[in-house]
């Protein structure tokens, strides 16, 4: 009997915490490693579980130092759960931040940082914000300056998603992981450069990379991919760089 009282206290404690005692998990999800001037900020702000704040959320963005707030917002979502369910199982939530017409824009290159946070947690990620090859005040060609669309793609069902940079000229135009997708998926950048000829860097953090020349006096269309096949010692993996004089149209 004795030994039957000490367990009904540790399962009372227990269903208590479940109760009353915070527990969140905070995350930062779908954010890139890299955006341009002006692009606009995608992520996802996801929390499981719940605190003692749960219905108030704040999503900032710091500069490198993190002395200036850049953006931020404030959520109010469903708060606090029904006397029945646990905290542990309550409030997950999800806010998406900004789609590719609209969402926070960076307009300074430079390394920032996102927080996401109630009031007694918080998350951290990193992001950096490159400059386009070319500068254009114009949302047209500016003179003397010629259109080019880059797409990237992973080709790699074996290694999903894989890490993809681009450097452009010595400037990092690409710099992000990009999944498979059914072979199908192909993103593209649009830049604008000068007449004449170029050298592309394409590498990956696993050690693929290659280095191609290419000229350009006309609108110019180029391919990325990365392939690899077999998880063996007989396939290694590579990057294609194709470049066309015409639109090019994907199935």
């Amino acid at each position: 009997m004795n030994k039957i009282i000490p367990a009904f206290i540790i399962i009372g404690i227990t269903l208590l915490g479940l109760y009353f005692i915070p527990y969140s998990t905070l995350d930062i999800e779908n954010l890139k490693k890299s955006y341009h001037v002006g692009e606009p900020i995608t992520f996802t702000g996801k929390q499981t579980g719940c605190n003692l704040s749960c219905d108030y959320h704040e999503i900032h963005i710091f500069d490198e130092n993190k002395t200036t707030t850049v953006w931020s917002s404030a959520i109010i979502s469903d708060g606090q759960p029904p006397w029945i369910i646990p905290k542990i199982f309550w409030n997950n939530e999800i806010m998406v931040v900004g789609d590719v017409q609209d969402g926070p824009i960076v307009d300074i290159p430079g390394e920032y940082t996102v927080r996401y946070e109630t009031k007694t947690s918080s998350v951290e990620e990193k992001f950096t914000v490159i400059p386009y090859p070319t500068d254009s005040e114009n949302s047209g060609t500016s003179e003397g300056l010629i259109p080019f669309t880059l797409y990237v793609s992973n080709q790699s069902f074996i290694h999903d998603p894989i890490d993809i940079t681009v450097i452009l000229d010595d400037t990092t135009i690409v710099s992000d992981f990009f999944e498979v997708e059914g072979q199908h998926s192909f993103h593209p950048f649009y830049f604008e450069l000068d007449k004449g000829r170029h050298t592309i860097h394409i590498e990956s953090d696993n050690g693929v990379s290659t280095t191609e020349e290419f000229e350009i006096d006309k609108e110019m269309w180029a391919v990325v991919t990365y392939w690899y096949y077999e998880d063996d010692n007989d396939d290694e993996p590579f990057f294609n760089f194709d470049i066309y004089d015409t639109p090019i149209g994907f199935l």
